[in-house]
């Protein structure tokens, strides 16, 4: 199938965008995550000029050259807006890959339809938080388990 090729160059990006934030001081970027708080990043991500999105397109010197130029609190945000974008499309391209969802197959229209609906189920399974790292650190509280 082409979406596997998808899969393996995504995972090769959120890879580079985790080992950034590996590299940089993780206690820093906790504290800065911790004060803007998920709606900080939340909309970041969502924003129409995305810039942590403008970074994703751009090769990995510029990529380099543009977060060594940030101060320090949007270098972290901006990482961590990438590191979900790329995260969660990783994990996307992986849910439907792993249900045979994709188009450039020939298949019955609704059993497309069947298989999309399992990879969308996947996909909820595989979504990431905002938080990158499985620490029991995460700022955001994402990591703990919903009220019963």
């Amino acid at each position: 199938m082409k979406i596997d090729h998808y899969v393996q160059g995504a995972f090769r990006e959120m890879l580079w965008w985790q080992d950034q934030l590996s590299e940089a001081d993780v206690d820093a970027v906790r504290s800065t995550a911790s004060e803007a708080g998920a709606e900080c990043v939340r909309a970041m991500i969502c924003a129409e000029e995305n810039a942590s999105l403008a970074l994703l397109v751009r090769p990995e010197a510029e990529r380099v050259a543009t977060l060594s130029g940030l101060a320090p609190r949007d270098r972290h945000l901006t990482l961590l807006a990438a590191a979900y974008i790329a995260r969660s499309g990783y994990a996307w391209l992986l849910a439907a890959s792993d249900s045979a969802a994709d188009p450039s197959i020939d298949v019955h229209p609704v059993t497309m339809l069947l298989r999309a609906r399992h990879a969308a189920t996947r996909f909820e399974e595989l979504r990431p938080t905002l938080w990158p790292f499985d620490d029991g650190t995460d700022p955001f509280g994402e990591d703990q388990a919903p009220p019963a």
